[in-house]
């Protein structure tokens, strides 16, 4: 089963000095959230989850829209330190590594890539219907869009409906972006039954 998460951010930067390393929450927009995010798909007990790709659109200054695209399949390892993962993400804007690639796209043009790429596009959201409720193809390739700390505001809501999405809940709370990820990728290795 494929899948791919896609994180929109609003307030994460699109380029940062080193010295804000020292506080990714306050110093970066949030990118630690985005951060916790990526490390939540893409990682695993075996390591790198190979069937995982992870997006994250940034909309913060100074030169938005940035996306920044992991592929499980392509990345030869992960950092698990949060600053390391910052220091990877902002090298690869000005040199190519291999398994992860900055594009200036934004939302709409990431969503409309996985949708011709033939993922079902699903919008986590609390008032969508029960995510346990799905049937889920072991065979399929699924996208779930989450929001940050935030959430999605109504214009990318709109991109959303255009697009053409699912919503589908957890849960009526609002739950941590990570969590959130961590929550579907067990769900999937059920339907998988990789355990």
């Amino acid at each position: 089963m494929e899948r791919a998460f896609v994180i929109n951010s609003n307030t994460a930067v699109t380029e940062f000095k080193d010295e804000q390393l020292r506080s990714l929450s306050s110093l970066t927009g949030r990118l630690d959230v985005i951060i916790r995010s990526l490390l939540a798909a893409l990682t695993w007990r075996e390591g790198v989850r190979r069937n995982v790709s992870f997006y994250a659109v940034l909309n913060g200054p100074p030169k938005p829209p940035l996306t920044v695209e992991v592929n499980g399949y392509a990345i030869k390892r992960l950092p698990l330190s949060e600053v390391d993962v910052a220091k990877l993400i902002y090298r690869c804007v000005k040199e190519e590594v291999e398994g992860v690639k900055v594009k200036r796209i934004g939302l709409k043009d990431v969503l409309i890539s996985l949708k011709d790429r033939g993922y079902t596009l699903i919008y986590l959201k609390e008032e969508g219907r029960d995510v346990n409720g799905y049937r889920f193809e072991a065979d399929g390739k699924y996208c779930f869009i989450v929001g940050d700390q935030i959430g999605l505001r109504r214009p990318e809501e709109e991109i959303l409906e255009k697009v053409g999405v699912t919503k589908l809940s957890i849960g009526p709370l609002s739950y941590l972006s990570s969590h959130c990820i961590i929550y579907l990728n067990a769900l999937l290795d059920r339907v998988e039954k990789v355990f």
